[in-house]
């Protein structure tokens, strides 16, 4: 189930049209997730709420999410995934770049085309 939360309590409208359930911000880092997204300013996840922290991955989607040095190290101490926003829209940039390369098959039809033609065209007649 996603769980969403917002500054703006007329926000809570719009989950319920998703289907989302709302949590309020007091609560929303230890409901038991698969990731958190901790989206707004940076520098929201202090190493003081890494310990109650229910998720088991953090994904930054801008900016810094920790707010300290200590909160990387901790997170890795625990278990809990950590994906800065360059990491994760780097994925997806990779993934673009590949769909619009020809496959290794292509490539190696192509190679093997200009080499016959080479071959046939670099001798003499």
């Amino acid at each position: 189930m996603l769980m969403v939360n917002d500054m703006y309590p007329s926000k809570r409208t719009l989950a319920d049209e998703l289907g989302a359930g709302w949590c309020d911000s007091s609560r929303i880092r230890r409901v038991k997730a698969d990731v958190l997204m901790p989206t707004g300013a940076g520098g929201t996840l202090a190493s003081d709420e890494i310990d109650p922290l229910g998720a088991g991955a953090v994904l930054g989607p801008s900016k810094c999410r920790l707010a300290d040095a200590d909160s990387a190290a901790r997170l890795a101490a625990r278990g809990v995934l950590y994906a800065p926003d360059h990491v994760i829209n780097g994925g997806a940039s990779s993934t673009s770049v590949t769909r619009a390369r020809p496959s290794r098959r292509e490539c190696s039809s192509m190679s093997s085309a200009g080499s016959s033609t080479r071959s046939s065209t670099s001798e003499p007649a």
